[in-house]
């Protein structure tokens, strides 16, 4: 041989690329670390976000369509407790309280719902008390939880005011609703 050594390698034209250096690093140890590395990361994003959160309690506020389709979904499947919940938590962190009467009316719903007549009837009474106006859907609740409670002079009052509401709407389009709380007002009458 000559004074050249010959490479060990095909001599095929392409230059041969370096790995880099961490491709030889294949120790656990390394992947320890790095997990360790993420971890922490972690943590500190975590409590960072918890720290955000107790100085600032708007982070977490939802609008209030938001929070009043979650609260209808979760009553729909009778996660009564979830839905109320919400509500609640949405009653204490909206300062204007500009959609309290329907956050109210939509707990009487999840409490008719339910089967706690008495508690409905109280949250339809605070919607009714935000707003003297008479509107059919407190109304209409407070006429059938008084119904399911028994309560026929209740009932009927009640029911006598969502038909005077329905029948002030002018629209056509109600009148099976106004036929059928009619029908549900005569069958107290009937046996009261």
């Amino acid at each position: 041989m000559s004074g050249e050594e010959k490479s060990a390698e095909p001599d095929n034209g392409l230059v041969a690329k370096k790995s880099p250096w961490w491709f030889g690093l294949r120790s656990p140890w390394l992947y320890l670390m790095v997990v360790v590395i993420l971890v922490v990361i972690g943590v500190g994003l975590i409590i960072y976000t918890k720290h955000q959160d107790n100085n600032n309690p708007k982070v977490q506020a939802l609008p209030f369509n938001v929070v009043m389709q979650q609260s209808q979904s979760l009553t729909n499947i009778s996660q009564y407790a979830a839905a109320e919940t919400l509500l609640r938590n949405y009653l204490n962190t909206d300062p204007s309280q500009n959609n309290k009467r329907d956050a109210y009316v939509q707990l009487a719903t999840i409490y008719t719902n339910a089967s706690d007549y008495r508690t409905a009837i109280s949250y339809y009474q605070q919607a009714n008390s935000i707003d003297k106006t008479p509107h059919l859907d407190t109304t209409e609740g407070l006429a059938y939880a008084y119904q399911q409670m028994g309560d026929k002079t209740q009932s009927i009052h009640y029911y006598k005011q969502a038909i005077s509401i329905l029948q002030g709407m002018h629209n056509p389009y109600l009148q099976s609703v106004v036929q059928n709380m009619q029908y549900q007002l005569s069958q107290l009458q009937g046996g009261a």
